[in-house]
């Protein structure tokens, strides 16, 4: 054996202990769920300025009964609004994450519980689309809507 491959080897070996010690997720279907699961609890939390980040520029998302927000900033005050509106919770959890063959886009899916702040709750669905932006994903769409019923 060679002292390149015992070197590519033990590099291997050390990545893989690596991403496994650290907790960070293997694939990028699993990235994408983490991602999700993040969100949910920076919003949890208040942290708006995350899930901004979390955005590309040119990024929309499409509410419910509204007209369509478009780009960071008027996302900023979307989400600021719900975490500044006294009284309402947004939890969602993925259900699946599919990535291009590409390996530049991707999209999941998911469904979740939206109260209102007079406490009426509602099952909500959603799906996110995302690009890969400088090794990172970053979400460019989000579309969500309560269920019927």
């Amino acid at each position: 054996m060679t002292i390149h491959k015992i070197l590519a080897g033990l590099l291997i070996a050390v990545a893989a202990l690596a991403g496994s010690a650290t907790g960070l997720p293997g694939t990028d279907e699993e990235t994408l769920m983490a991602l999700e699961r993040e969100w949910t609890q920076r919003f949890a939390g208040g942290d708006v300025d995350w899930i901004v980040a979390a955005h590309a520029p040119e990024a929309q998302q499409f509410p419910p009964d509204a007209a369509p927000v478009v780009g960071q900033e008027a996302i900023r005050a979307a989400w600021q609004g719900m975490a500044d509106a006294e009284g309402l919770s947004l939890v969602w959890e993925p259900t699946k994450a599919f990535v291009s063959s590409s390996g530049d886009m991707a999209w999941d899916y998911g469904a979740g519980k939206l109260t209102n702040p007079g406490g009426e709750a509602q099952d909500v669905k959603y799906v996110v689309i995302w690009k890969r932006v400088d090794r990172e994903w970053k979400v460019v769409m989000d579309m969500f809507s309560p269920n019927g019923g």
